[in-house]
C-alpha cells in the first residue's frame, strides 16, 4: 500500500518523518506498560454514538476491554481479559457475553509450553507455535485490532502468522492531525493486509493507543474526539480507493477498435435458451453485431476466444448496500449492476463517480432512495424523517438525484404508506421495502408497495404480522417458528398471491440469507459457501462460521419454515409473481450465485432462473432496451463461463473474462487480487 498524503481536521497537512515512525514504533513497543490505566472510546453508528468500549490495565498485566452497542434490538455486549507477552502477542485471552443476536459467548485462548489451545461454541483447536504467532478472536473488539497493530509494529518484517491460520502483514498508510478546543492529537494509520479481502484500517497515536477508525456505517473512535469521525472515514477511503485501483488498473485493458469474441454459445436471455456457437462484435462499448456460426474476423481487430464457453448476459444483484471493498467480487462473477438499497447518499454518489470514471472497478450502481422513521430502531442508513412532511421531502430529493425508486423501512408509520407511496408514483419512484411494524403486507400492497423486500417480511402476511413489531428480533423470530405451519397451497396463501398478481407486486426474497438464518448450525460454515470453501482465504473463511443464531432453541421449528420457503418461491414463480434475485450480504459474488442454486433447488428450471438474473431484473429497473440480454445495439455487458449453466448452474462459478462497456476484466486475476482461489486458469484475453 502506497503511503497517502491525509488532511487532518485542522486543515493541516500532516506527514510524519522517518524519524517520528522509529520513535512510534519504539514507543508501541512499551506501549502497554506506559499506557494509562483506563481508556475510554465511543463506538458510533452514521457518526451517532450508540455503544461504547472501556479498556482497563491492571499493574499485574490483565487488560480487561468492555464492549457493547446497540443495533435496532441487536448488537453484542460482552467482556474480553487478555495478557500479552513482552512482544506484544497474547498468551491468554477470555471473553464472556452475548454477540450480535444476543447469543451467548464463551471464547477462551490459552499458550502453555509452547502449545496454543482456542475453544469456543464455534471451534476449537491446538498447535504448537514454533515461535510467535497471534491468536485472533473470534469475539474482537474494537481494542483487539490495536493489539495486532502493535505487535506487527514490532517485527522485523512487520508480518505475523495467525492463529488459527493465516498471516497479517502491516503498513503505513497516511498520518493526520485532530484538534479539539485547544488540544491537539496526532495519529498514524495502518493497514493490516490478511484480516479480510482489503486492507483493514487502525489509527494509533503517539503512544502507540489506539484512537479509533470506521468500518462501513459503524466506527469507534476515542471518547470525546467523536467531530473527528468523518476526517477518518474520509482518509481511510482514500487509502482504500489507492489500494482498489491498482487492481482495477492490474486485472482489465481497454477495449479499443473492433473486438471480436468467437466460438461460444450465447444464452438467449429473451427465449431461455443457448443458441449455437456463435461470433459477437463489440465496437465503442456496444454489441455491434451478433452472428450464428463462425465468421471471419476483420485485420487488426482483438479476438476474444470463446471455444467451448458460454457467452452470458451480465447478472444484476437486486439487493446490497455496495461497499468499496467487494467491487472487484462483483466483477469477477460477471455482475455489472446492482441496485443499492440504502446507503449513504455521499458515499453512493462517490462509488458512482469512481466507477463511471473508470477509476475502480465495480458494477454500474442503481440507488433506492432508503427512508425510515427517526428512533432508537431506526436503521444505519439513508435518510430519518421525523415526521410525515419530513419524509415527503425526501421522496422529491430522492427523485431529483436520480434514484430509481423508494425503499421504505421497518419504522414507518403504517400511515405514512399511502401518502409516500401517492408521492413517489407521481414522481415514477416504485416504491418497495419491509413492512412497517404493525400493518400487514396486505395492507402496505393496497396502500401502495409494489415490491416487498425479503421473505420473511412476506411471510408476515400468513402469521400476523400486523400485531408484530417488526423493527426488532420479531420480524426474524415469528416467521422462522411459524412459517413451517403454513401450507402453500392454501385458500390463504393463494388468496394474497392473487393480489400481489393483481397489483403487479414483485417479490425481492434474499433467499440465500434467509435460508442461512433458518438453517443456521453454529461453529459450521455458512451454506452460502459451502460449495466453495477451498477457494476462500482462511481469515474470510473463518469468519463465515455461522454463530449461534435466532434458530438457538428453535431448530426444528425455522427447519421446517426454510422448507416452506423453497416450495413457496417455485409457487410464486409459477404463478406469475416476479422474483428479483439479491443478497444482501457480504461477498456478494458468492451469494448471488447461491441464491440462483437454491431457485434451482426448488425446482425452478436453470433457463428461467438465469432470466430472473438477467432481462428480469433489467426489465425491473426499466433498463431491457441497453441492458439484460446479448442482442446488437445493447452495452456490452457480458462474460464468458465455463461450462453449460442450464446443465450445471454452479458452472456460473466458473468465469473467465468479463466486458463491461470499453473494458475487459479477467475475472481469475480479480478474484486473486482479493485473496481468493479461482477454480480456472485465465488465458491471455485479447490477442491480435
Amino acid at each position: 500500500m502506497r503511503r497517502t498524503k491525509m488532511i487532518g481536521v485542522s486543515g493541516k497537512l500532516a506527514m510524519p518523518s522517518l524519524l517520528a515512525l522509529g520513535l512510534l514504533a519504539l514507543v508501541c513497543a512499551t506501549a502497554d506498560a506506559s499506557s494509562p490505566a483506563t481508556l475510554e472510546y465511543s463506538w458510533l453508528t452514521v457518526d451517532r454514538i450508540s455503544g461504547s468500549q472501556t479498556v482497563s490495565r491492571d499493574a499485574d498485566g490483565l487488560t480487561t476491554v468492555r464492549f457493547e452497542y446497540a443495533d435496532r434490538g441487536r448488537g453484542p455486549s460482552f467482556v474480553s481479559t487478555f495478557r500479552l507477552d513482552t512482544q506484544g502477542i497474547p498468551t491468554e485471552f477470555a471473553a464472556s457475553g452475548v454477540n450480535n443476536t444476543r447469543a451467548t459467548i464463551d471464547e477462551l485462548f490459552r499458550v502453555t509450553g509452547g502449545v496454543a489451545t482456542w475453544k469456543s461454541s464455534l471451534e476449537q483447536g491446538r498447535r504448537r507455535t514454533r515461535g510467535h504467532a497471534f491468536f485472533v478472536p473470534f469475539n474482537d473488539t474494537p481494542e483487539a485490532r490495536a493489539v495486532l497493530a502493535r505487535a506487527l509494529l514490532r517485527t522485523p518484517d512487520r508480518r505475523l502468522d495467525l492463529l488459527p491460520g493465516g498471516s497479517a502483514t502491516i503498513a503505513q498508510a497516511g498520518s493526520a492531525e485532530f484538534r479539539r478546543d485547544a488540544e491537539t492529537l496526532r495519529a498514524t494509520l495502518y493497514g493490516i493486509s490478511g484480516l479480510g479481502l482489503g486492507p483493514t484500517f487502525v489509527w494509533l497515536d503517539e503512544a502507540g493507543e489506539l484512537f479509533g477508525y470506521t468500518d462501513r456505517s459503524w466506527g469507534v473512535i476515542r471518547r470525546g474526539w467523536e467531530a473527528s469521525m468523518p476526517a477518518l472515514r474520509a482518509a481511510e477511503r482514500g487509502a482504500l480507493q489507492s489500494h482498489y485501483e491498482g487492481i482495477a488498473r492490474s486485472a482489465s485493458r481497454e477495449l479499443t477498435g473492433l473486438t471480436v469474441v468467437r466460438g461460444a454459445r450465447i444464452f438467449d436471455s429473451l427465449s431461455g435458451r443457448l443458441t449455437e456457437p456463435s461470433t459477437v462484435f463489440v465496437w465503442d462499448g456496444k454489441i455491434s453485431a451478433v452472428y450464428p456460426g463462425r465468421v471471419a474476423v476483420p485485420e487488426g481487430a482483438s479476438l476474444v476466444d470463446g471455444e467451448g464457453k458460454t457467452l452470458m448476459p451480465s447478472l444484476w444483484d437486486m439487493h446490497n448496500h455496495v461497499q468499496l471493498v467487494h467491487l472487484p467480487e462483483y466483477l469477477a462473477f460477471g455482475i455489472t449492476n446492482v441496485r443499492d438499497m440504502g446507503s449513504s447518499f455521499e458515499d453512493l454518489q462517490y462509488l458512482v463517480r469512481q466507477i463511471r470514471e473508470q477509476r475502480l472497478a465495480g458494477p454500474d450502481i442503481h440507488p433506492m432512495g432508503f427512508v425510515d422513521r427517526r428512533n432508537e430502531f431506526a436503521a444505519p442508513v439513508g435518510m430519518l424523517a421525523d415526521g410525515l412532511e419530513n419524509a415527503l421531502g425526501f421522496v422529491d430529493f430522492y427523485a431529483q438525484h436520480g434514484y430509481s425508486g423508494l425503499k421504505l423501512y421497518s419504522s414507518i408509520k403504517p400511515e405514512w404508506v399511502a401518502p409516500l407511496a401517492e408521492a413517489a408514483h407521481a414522481r415514477g419512484l416504485p416504491v418497495a421495502g419491509h413492512i412497517p411494524s404493525f400493518m400487514s403486507p396486505e395492507a402496505a400492497i393496497r396502500a401502495g408497495y409494489d415490491e416487498i423486500t425479503h421473505f420473511n417480511q412476506l411471510l408476515l402476511a400468513f402469521v400476523g404480522g400486523e400485531r408484530i413489531d417488526t423493527r426488532g428480533p420479531a420480524r426474524f423470530l415469528v416467521p422462522g417458528e411459524m412459517a413451517g405451519l403454513v401450507d402453500p397451497e392454501s385458500k390463504q396463501v393463494q388468496d394474497f398471491i392473487a393480489l400481489m398478481k393483481a397489483r403487479d407486486v414483485a417479490l425481492e426474497p434474499t433467499l440465500a440469507v434467509i435460508m442461512e438464518m433458518f438453517r443456521n448450525r453454529p461453529g459450521e460454515l455458512t451454506p452460502i459457501l459451502a460449495d466453495v470453501a477451498d477457494r476462500l482465504p482462511e481469515a474470510v473463511r473463518r469468519r463465515q462460521l455461522m454463530t449461534t443464531g435466532y434458530n438457538q432453541g428453535r431448530e426444528a421449528a425455522f427447519a421446517r419454515s426454510s422448507d416452506m420457503l423453497l416450495k413457496l418461491i417455485k409457487i410464486l414463480h409459477r404463478s406469475g409473481v416476479r422474483i428479483l434475485p439479491g443478497t444482501d450480504n457480504q461477498l456478494p459474488g458468492f451469494t448471488l450465485i447461491r441464491e440462483l442454486i437454491y431457485y434451482t433447488e426448488a425446482g425452478i428450471p436453470a433457463n428461467e432462473v438465469l432470466q430472473l438474473a438477467t432481462i428480469g431484473s433489467a426489465r425491473q429497473l426499466r433498463l431491457a432496451d441497453r441492458l439484460g440480454s446479448i442482442e446488437p445495439g445493447k452495452d456490452a455487458q457480458m462474460y464468458l463461463i465455463d461450462g453449460d449453466p442450464l446443465a450445471d448452474i454452479t458452472a456460473l462459478y466458473r468465469v473467465d473474462q468479463v466486458f463491461k462497456g470499453r473494458r475487459l476484466y479477467s475475472a481469475p486475476d480479480l478474484l486473486r487480487a482479493q485473496g481468493f482461489m479461482p477454480t480456472n486458469i485465465a488465458r491471455p484475453p485479447v490477442r491480435k
